[in-house]
């Protein structure tokens, strides 16, 4: 019997220690319960503020874009509009303090038929080029609306434009 006992007395504190065990699991799974919960209310108040940023973002976006309005809708109403023509004509330089206006028609690298049409035409400068309006251009033999775009994009790329008063103005000498 004392053998029993003994092993009774054994399996008791084995039983003992197990409970010790599960007791202290029982205590961490708890702090990491309380740590979960503190964990998911911070990503909930951290999810309310982004949301809250976010709508505040998109009021900041949508004021600033009322105003954008306003203020086009003021310039609109100052400013009357004016045909690219009337611009053009408006423009006066001094052939002296634009030296682009000796580059020759080449230089614009035009497609062929442009480029030909104006040669065909004697414009063989930007100087002299600058100085039509868009409707003497298009008068040119096979000078077309497209032949005008491209036309009007080279020139733009250099500060220049069709109609421009130019003072001052000679062809190079060759």
């Amino acid at each position: 019997m004392a053998g029993i006992s003994h092993e009774l007395s054994k399996l008791a504190d084995e039983l003992s220690k197990i409970e010790s065990q599960t007791n202290a699991a029982h205590v961490r799974l708890g702090g990491a319960k309380t740590k979960l919960n503190s964990a998911q209310l911070h990503l909930d108040t951290m999810q309310a503020a982004f949301q809250s940023a976010e709508k505040q973002l998109a009021d900041v976006n949508d004021r600033k874009a009322a105003l954008l309005k306003q203020v086009t809708d003021l310039v609109k109403a100052e400013i009357p509009p004016v045909r690219d023509d009337s611009i053009s004509a408006m423009r006066i330089v001094n052939a002296a303090e634009f030296p682009v206006l000796t580059l020759t028609v080449s230089d614009l690298e035009l497609n062929v038929r442009p480029e030909n049409c104006l040669k065909g035409a004697s414009i063989y400068y930007l100087g002299d080029l600058v100085q039509l309006t868009e409707a003497e251009v298009l008068e040119i033999p096979n000078f077309g609306p497209k032949c005008l775009q491209e036309t009007l994009e080279a020139l733009s790329f250099r500060g220049l434009t069709l109609g421009m008063k130019v003072t001052g103005w000679s062809p190079p000498q060759p």
